[in-house]
């Protein structure tokens, strides 16, 4: 027998006994061989190695016996290689979910029973359901793509592990509709995405806010930050960031005094929507500005 690429020249039944191709080349060593059969009418098995995944092949076989009498033609076998998983992942009990929501921004985690990869889109609540290419190509159910800042993919990197991406940019007290769907190394991609509902919380609900001061709203030339004194956060950094979660700016605010405050220049933004970042440590607090 010998494998060659799908759709080559066939080779005679004396090149196939060589190991030849159709062009008289010797076939790469895995890719040729012989099957002793020792009885009549017994099935013998040999092993192929080194295919490759979801690639087509024709195997031409011919037999020969103790004689011996050779074939006239070889028979061709036509092989495509199925990878050695074809079950796409699984998400953990309690997975896909969204957490650390503000109004401002929320938190998609992730953990698969495999490696592989998550894709999620939020989309407006009740919005038609996409389908899980539609989530993997960052698309609603029109095929219209999301925006940037409401699409992305999480890398699971190992099995049973969370995987976290920060979204931001929502809209305080309104409800969304986030879609998950997860695909193994193998590109075995689950039929149906997942929907996990989610509603931000109100500007009052974030505790941060009865502390903090973000004026003038929307701004034009220079945005002010002032911390108070609060138990929340004894010493945090801000930053100013695109919706894109980039930064454009950043500084420190400490409340060893009673009031901490710090004014960005705008000036020279692209008018648009920002989101405001204060962080200590693993917390953080969002809030949304915009700059015309």
């Amino acid at each position: 027998y010998v494998v060659v690429p799908d759709g080559a020249s066939a080779p005679t039944a004396s090149q196939v006994k060589l190991g030849q191709n159709g062009a008289g080349a010797q076939v790469t060593a895995n890719f040729r061989g012989a099957i002793t059969h020792s009885a009549a009418n017994v099935p013998s098995i040999v092993t192929i190695t080194g295919i490759t995944i979801l690639t087509d092949y024709d195997v031409y076989v011919v037999a020969e016996d103790i004689i011996p009498n050779l074939q006239a033609s070889p028979v061709k076998i036509d092989v495509t290689a199925a990878p050695a998983d074809i079950v796409p992942p699984v998400f953990t009990a309690g997975y896909p979910k969204a957490d650390q929501i503000t109004s401002v921004s929320f938190r998609a985690v992730s953990s698969l029973n495999e490696v592989g990869k998550t894709y999620f889109v939020v989309v407006p609540n009740n919005a038609s359901a996409p389908t899980s290419a539609q989530v993997k190509a960052g698309t609603n159910s029109s095929d219209v793509a999301v925006q940037a800042a409401f699409k992305g993919t999480i890398t699971n990197t190992t099995a049973f592990a969370d995987f976290t991406a920060n979204v931001i940019g929502t809209t305080d007290n309104v409800d969304y509709d986030v879609y998950f769907v997860a695909e193994d190394a193998f590109n075995n991609l689950q039929l149906a995405p997942v929907k996990v509902d989610l509603k931000t919380v109100t500007s009052a609900e974030d505790d941060i806010t009865r502390y903090l001061s973000v004026y003038p709203n929307p701004a034009q030339d220079e945005l002010t930050v002032r911390l108070t004194r609060n138990p929340l956060i004894q010493k945090g950094a801000v930053r100013l960031m695109n919706v894109m979660g980039q930064g454009v700016q950043q500084s420190n605010l400490t409340t060893r005094e009673e009031v901490s405050e710090h004014t960005f220049d705008v000036s020279r933004l692209p008018a648009g929507v920002y989101i405001l970042e204060l962080s200590e440590g693993k917390r953080k607090y969002f809030h949304k500005v915009v700059v015309q």
